[in-house]
């Protein structure tokens, strides 16, 4: 069954959208950013119309970007301050972490640095101007991942006292079979 998602008509601020991912390609931000200034000038209500970003309804009501980063952050950089979206999945009932936690789970969140590394959520940086997004550690990703290379090492450990069993017992074995 195929679901039908209505646009919300109502612009939102592009400040409060709030990215789902760590990296975005500044050559794909650059050629957004060439095409909005090509198209989006003289037809600029009906370019955003047409591309609406895609995001979820999260704690406190909030609007996280799915799909679409390049195109959001060119007409940031472009000082488009109201665009169209269309919400996926209303998850606002949720807490912090559980809300990340359904985003990391259906891949609505790409947590990846330019490297290909695994890493948090990120933080909006008010230091330049503009505002920019920039990774973040934050205390709920920390404990995960500590909480992950914990395990891990729990896990090695079982794993290794496991060994050791096996080969005292194949040693009793084999000294019992070497009696007989």
């Amino acid at each position: 069954m195929t679901t039908v998602r209505e646009p919300l008509l109502k612009p939102v601020a592009i400040l409060d959208l709030r990215p789902t991912q760590i990296t975005v390609g500044m050559r794909e931000v650059k050629a957004k950013r060439k095409r909005w200034r090509d198209e989006g000038t003289k037809k600029g209500q009906e370019f955003l119309g047409k591309h609406m970003i895609p995001v979820i309804l999260g704690p406190k009501g909030r609007h996280y970007v799915i799909d679409h980063h390049h195109l959001a952050r060119a007409l940031h950089d472009e000082g488009v301050e109201d665009v169209a979206i269309t919400v996926i999945e209303n998850l606002s009932v949720l807490d912090r972490d559980a809300f990340w936690f359904v985003m990391d789970n259906r891949d609505w969140t790409h947590p990846f640095d330019a490297d290909g590394r695994r890493g948090s959520v990120v933080r909006r940086d008010w230091s330049g101007d503009p505002p920019i997004w920039s990774p973040s550690i934050n205390s709920t990703a920390l404990g995960e991942s500590l909480e992950r290379e914990i395990v891990m090492h729990r896990v090695d450990e079982l794993v290794e006292a496991s060994m050791v069993l096996v080969l005292h017992d194949w040693d009793l074995y084999r000294a019992a079979k070497a009696k007989r």
